[in-house]
């Protein structure tokens, strides 16, 4: 393995160290350790909620590892505090669960869509491609 990589990391931003998967290991992106109890990836699992990483591409660029090492973690970091204050409401534990799979699938959209936003601000040539896209051009010149 080359050092200089980035690990792999989970939905939440944190590196993976395999140590096994919830729910079945060839497709569970949550990954969290044998001895920790995470409620949030255990109402993901028992609501079968299978989140994807973020897109390697924005705008139609490649990011190179890096990048996509910090979209990772700005996507991440902030969405296990903000499920677990979902989970938590009592407004949230009344719910049906199809109320609940909509209301963590938009959280997770728009954590997403805020990271995007924060790593084009960062990367200006992400964002022009963006806009390159938008009026019908190639995202790279």
């Amino acid at each position: 393995m080359n050092k200089r990589l980035p690990p792999r990391r989970n939905i939440f931003g944190d590196p993976i160290i395999l140590q096994g998967g919830l729910g079945p290991d060839l497709i569970s992106p949550i990954y969290v350790s044998a001895d920790r109890k995470d409620a949030v990836a255990d109402e993901m699992v028992r609501l079968k909620l299978t989140p994807s990483m973020p897109d390697r591409k924005i705008g139609g660029v490649e990011l190179t590892p890096q990048q996509y090492d910090e979209y990772a973690q700005l996507a991440g970091k902030p969405l296990r505090p903000i499920l677990q204050q979902i989970i938590a409401s009592p407004r949230y534990a009344k719910a049906p669960d199809f109320i609940k799979v909509k209301l963590l699938n938009e959280t997770l959209s728009r954590v997403l869509e805020e990271a995007t936003r924060q790593l084009q601000v960062k990367y200006p040539d992400l964002l022009a491609a963006k806009a390159r896209s938008r009026i019908g051009l190639p995202a790279q010149p």
